[in-house]
């Protein structure tokens, strides 16, 4: 598969941890320079290309949004004049990219401005990352200690959501986050041949030694976590269990 790859989903479901086992066995994702540097909350790095997820936050931003608070983006707007400008910086960040043979981005808020890339390059593919709810709102918390449990359930919603209805079965693929974790080498040995790839198993091996054992911080179900909290009559998390075994349902 030459199509340019996107590797997206909810913040903290593993879409880093995808990005890197993708670039190791090959996808280019930028110059080094150009990535974002490692955090704290993310010490093996994020693996986004920064000019990239500018053009992403700049779109949620001229809707009124951001990555926390995404707003509402009407359809067709990539079409529209509006457009261009955000258009022509992504086709002069993308010309390094394209130059290479498989090349790709990584950033979750193109859950949200998916359709303006495709509008660039038609036959872009998609990873999708899930992870479960609870884990990534877990995860989000011990990020942000002002983060509310209902906001962050709201945002893996919405998130997870918005890239359903973003993308179609024939052109993306789900892969959930203990996939990787449960059992590295099948996980990576999956992915690569799921898109077609010839990889070394050198590459392969390489790949799985950049998930670390830790990175499977919370290992919490959502669905007894319900149950637990008396929760079944909550429509948000109701909602967002429902969405969640959908999407369960469609994994790799």
């Amino acid at each position: 598969m030459k199509n340019p790859i996107c590797i997206t989903g909810m913040h903290r479901s593993g879409t880093s941890m995808v990005s890197r086992i993708l670039n190791i066995c090959g996808m280019y994702l930028g110059p080094e320079n150009k990535m974002m540097p490692p955090g704290g909350d993310n010490p093996k790095g994020f693996w986004e290309n920064m000019d990239i997820v500018n053009v992403n936050g700049r779109i949620l931003k001229m809707f009124g949004g951001s990555w926390s608070a995404p707003p509402y983006i009407p359809y067709g707007w990539w079409t529209t004049p509006d457009a261009e400008s955000f258009a022509e910086s992504a086709r002069k960040i993308t010309e390094d990219l394209r130059s290479h043979g498989i090349w790709g981005f990584k950033d979750p808020r193109a859950c949200f401005t998916l359709p303006f890339w495709r509008a660039l390059y038609p036959d872009i593919f998609t990873i999708i990352c899930l992870r479960d709810p609870l884990a990534v709102v877990r995860s989000l918390m011990k990020r942000d200690k002002n983060l509310q449990e209902e906001v962050g359930v709201f945002l893996w919603f919405l998130y997870n959501k918005a890239i359903l209805e973003n993308t179609l079965p024939e052109n993306s693929l789900i892969f959930h986050y203990n996939f990787f974790t449960g059992n590295p080498k099948i996980g990576t040995t999956l992915l690569v041949k799921k898109l077609g790839w010839n990889v070394d198993d050198k590459f392969i091996e390489e790949a799985c030694s950049s998930i670390h054992p830790q990175l499977n911080h919370h290992d919490d179900e959502f669905v007894s976590y319900i149950k637990k909290e008396g929760k079944e009559e909550d429509r948000l998390y109701c909602d967002a269990l429902r969405l969640y075994q959908e999407m369960c349902e469609n994994t790799v």
